[in-house]
């Protein structure tokens, strides 16, 4: 799906200076269904022309797609977070209008700006804000969003700084023992679901689960360990090391045949399981799909067959899932806590601004003006030896004025700080 831009960035709006230049824009699996997140799935092309877009109107802005199982937001460096977060907001809107003519009640974007986009950015890479809440996959996901949008040359200071303080967010939280990557998970979730499924039914239960990357791997070493079900782990490559360990996916259509429950986990961008596949596929029991992937992992018509019961993330968000007990309350301070050092960081930007024009003026002062102002003014009344010396010490009174001006900077900023 195009990303269209003309028309919704053709205003110029006027600059305003603001303690965190920061707007988070996006759903996730409380106030969108699955179907209407995998429209806001972003290809590397789209980003950019979103990022180009912004940096019309504002040249210093950054931009990162944070797109999970879970969530799909966009996390924007902009000096007009309001005003930016409302076009984008648009955006969205516009995606599901085309992906879902007709319908009438589209799903809420959330629209996060200043100290509350860092608030949800902290909260996020806590664990607080999660399916599953205390888990610790979504850190990770943030920092690689993070490390894609610097590959892709749309990152910025701010965001850069935000993912610094949000590396160090997630580990205060794991340090509390809030996050887990072992107790909390989509891992758990997949688990919890098969038992539930399985109740009541006989022992010795077979599940295949496609795509061993992190989130794979995980779901199949927790159904190993908690769940009693057969697990065989399936790639849609294998070579080398795995070649005895896992199956290729162009197999699914055999080992089907005995499994009861088939776990998607490839993180692929289109489905990787067609009709085709299963068709064949005869039961007397509907065999379980577990999609956990966003975009879906399943093609739609996989649905439509009687031989499977299709499921995705949104059935996981119907377990009752609690999180770590008595360790909220201090994980939330400590996020209000990084919410002000953030700030802070932010403010400074505009202290780097000043700092960085005052060094450049400096150096343009002491390596040519005045060189060139003296042999200009004095080259036909001293020797060179004497309109040597005369330049030196005027650079000796730049650099002496430079340095002045730097330190009262710095002390500024330091007593301010020691204000707040």
């Amino acid at each position: 799906m195009a990303v269209r831009t003309s028309g919704i960035f053709e205003a110029v709006g006027r600059r305003n200076a603001v303690d965190v230049p920061l707007a988070v824009i996006g759903c996730d699996f409380r106030t969108a269904p699955s179907s209407y997140r995998e429209v806001l799935v972003t290809t590397p092309e789209q980003r950019h022309e979103l990022t180009e877009a912004i940096r019309r109107m504002d040249p210093a802005c950054g931009f990162m797609a944070l797109e999970t199982c879970n969530r799909n937001e966009w996390v924007v460096s902009t000096e007009e977070p309001q005003w930016i977060g409302e076009l984008l907001e648009a955006q969205m809107l516009n995606r599901w209008a085309e992906a879902f003519p007709g319908t009438p009640d589209l799903p809420q974007v959330n629209v996060y700006v200043g100290k509350d986009a860092a608030l949800h950015v902290f909260r996020l890479v806590a664990g607080l804000e999660s399916l599953s809440s205390g888990e610790a996959e979504i850190a990770g996901q943030f920092q690689q969003a993070l490390q894609n949008a610097m590959s892709e040359k749309t990152t910025s200071r701010i965001l850069n700084g935000i993912g610094r303080f949000a590396g160090g967010m997630a580990k205060t939280s794991f340090r509390m023992g809030f996050r887990s990557t072992r107790t909390r998970g989509i891992h758990v979730l997949v688990g919890q679901f098969l038992q539930q499924h399985f109740r009541g039914t006989s022992a010795g239960r077979r599940a295949l689960v496609v795509g061993m990357g992190e989130i794979g791997r995980k779901i199949a070493d927790f159904l190993e360990a908690n769940v009693d079900v057969q697990v065989t782990r399936m790639n849609r490559t294998v070579s080398g090391k795995h070649e005895q360990a896992w199956v290729p996916l162009s197999e699914l259509a055999a080992h089907a045949a005995a499994a009861d429950a088939v776990v998607l986990a490839t993180g692929a961008r289109t489905p990787v399981v067609t009709r085709e596949m299963l068709a064949p596929l005869v039961r007397e029991t509907p065999m379980l799909v577990m999609d956990v992937g966003i975009p879906r992992q399943a093609h739609p018509d996989v649905e439509s067959l009687p031989s499977i019961l299709y499921r995705n993330v949104d059935h996981l968000a119907a377990l009752n899932v609690e999180g770590p007990a008595g360790q909220e309350s201090a994980l939330e301070e400590e996020v209000v806590r990084q919410v002000d050092r953030f700030k802070r960081f932010c403010l400074e930007r505009h202290m780097v601004r000043l700092l960085r024009r005052a060094q450049e003026k400096r150096l343009e002062m002491t390596q040519e003006t005045i060189g060139r102002l003296v042999e200009e003014k004095l080259g036909d009344l001293l020797p060179p030896q004497e309109r040597a010396k005369v330049a030196q010490a005027m650079r000796d009174l730049v650099r002496e004025y430079s340095n002045d001006v730097f330190d009262s900077l710095h002390s500024s900023l330091e007593e301010f700080w020691s204000n707040q």
